[in-house]
C-alpha cells in the first residue's frame, strides 16, 4: 500500500512546487528523497517533443538516482517528463501535483490538480481545493519558541501576511494602507503582527513601517525566520494579500483563524487566482475584505487525498 515507503521527488527547487511534493509525502507517510533537476529552455522544449513521440532518452533522467523507490513524485511542468522517465525505468507509479499541460497524462497513475485549473475529468485526475500543505509539528514547535523569544503578547492577535506583485495583480500601496488602517479600527482589542515576503515592493515596506504593528518582521536575507506557521496557529484572525495561493492555502488548511483576503489591484481579470478565491468564499474559508470583517473560519479537509492517491495507484498502475 506504499505506506512508510520511499518516494523519489523530482524537484525544480521552486518552493511552491517542492513544498507541495513534500506535503504529499507527509500525508502519505512516504519518506521523500529529493532529486533536483534544472533544464534550459531548449531542454524543456525537447521534453514535449520526446513525450509526443514516446521517446525517453537517458539524457532526460537525472543522475544520482536512488537505487529503488516505491513511487516518483513530480510538481511543476519542468519535472513531469524527467519524472515519467524515472518512473518508467524503476517500474513504479508516477504521482503528479499540478496539471502537466501539453504532456501525455496517461503516464501518471495520479494527478492532483487544483480546482481552479479546471481539469477535465479522467480516471487519474483528482481535483483538490487548494495547494497541498502539511503540518510539520517539530518545525511549528521551533517556530513558536522563536516567536516567543522575540515577542510577548497577552492580547488576541491579527496576523498580517503581505506578498507582492505577480503575473496577474499588483499591490496598490495607498489602497493597502487604507485596508490596514480600517482593520486597525475594526479590531481595537487586538494587536497586529506583520510579516512580508521577498516580493514585497520597497514602497509598501516603507508604508508598513508607519503603521502600529506590535510585531513586525520585514523579509531579509539576513534573517530567515519565517513566522507564518505560528501566525496561522496562534492568531484569531489573518489578513493575507490575494497574490499568494501558497499563503492562502496554508491559512485555510490549518489553525482556527478567520481569514480575510486583502485584494490586490487586478491587472488580468479572470485568472486562476480569481477562480481560486471564488472557490473558497462559498466554503466560508475566506472573506474578501471590503471594509467589513467576515468570520470565515472553515478549514479545508485534505484527509481524502491519501485514499484517492491509493485508489488511483491501484486502478491505473501496473508494472510493464
Amino acid at each position: 500500500m506504499l505506506l512508510s515507503q520511499q518516494a523519489i521527488v523530482i524537484t525544480d527547487r521552486k518552493p511552491g512546487h517542492e513544498n507541495q511534493a513534500l506535503a504529499l509525502c507527509a500525508l502519505l507517510d512516504w519518506q521523500p528523497q529529493l532529486v533536483p533537476i534544472s533544464a534550459t529552455r531548449l531542454q524543456k522544449a525537447l521534453f514535449y517533443v520526446w513525450d509526443r513521440v514516446g521517446k525517453q532518452p537517458e539524457s532526460a533522467i537525472p543522475g544520482d538516482l536512488p537505487a529503488q523507490a516505491s513511487a516518483v513524485v513530480a510538481a511543476g511542468s519542468t519535472t513531469f517528463f524527467p519524472a515519467a522517465c524515472v518512473a518508467a525505468r524503476l517500474q513504479v507509479p508516477l504521482i503528479v501535483i499540478l496539471y502537466p499541460r501539453g504532456f501525455r497524462l496517461e503516464q501518471a497513475a495520479c494527478i492532483l490538480v487544483p480546482e481552479f485549473d479546471r481539469p477535465a475529468a479522467a480516471p487519474n485526475i483528482v481535483p483538490i481545493p487548494a495547494n497541498l500543505c502539511a503540518r510539520d509539528k517539530p518545525r511549528l514547535r521551533d517556530c513558536a519558541a522563536e516567536f516567543r523569544d522575540r515577542h510577548t503578547s497577552a492580547k488576541p492577535a491579527v496576523g498580517v501576511m503581505i506578498g507582492g506583485p505577480n503575473r496577474v495583480s499588483e499591490i496598490d500601496c495607498d489602497a493597502l494602507r487604507e485596508q490596514l488602517q480600517r482593520a486597525f479600527c475594526l479590531l481595537p482589542d487586538h494587536e497586529f503582527w506583520l510579516t512580508t515576503s521577498r516580493r514585497t515592493p520597497d514602497d509598501v515596506v516603507h508604508m508598513l513601517h508607519e503603521l502600529p504593528f506590535a510585531f513586525s518582521l520585514i523579509f531579509s536575507e539576513q534573517d530567515r525566520y519565517n513566522p507564518i506557521p505560528y501566525f496561522i496557529e496562534a492568531c484569531d484572525r489573518l489578513l493575507v494579500t490575494s497574490d499568494s495561493s501558497s499563503m492562502i492555502s496554508e491559512a485555510v488548511t490549518f489553525g482556527q483563524a478567520a481569514v480575510e483576503v486583502l485584494p490586490n489591484r487586478v491587472t488580468r481579470p479572470g485568472s486562476k487566482f480569481d477562480r481560486f478565491l471564488a472557490g473558497l468564499v462559498p466554503r466560508k474559508a475566506v472573506h474578501i475584505f471590503d471594509g467589513s470583517l467576515g468570520d470565515s473560519r472553515t478549514k479545508l479537509d485534505l484527509s481524502f487525498i491519501p485514499g484517492e492517491v491509493r485508489r488511483c495507484i491501484s486502478s491505473n498502475f501496473s508494472p510493464s
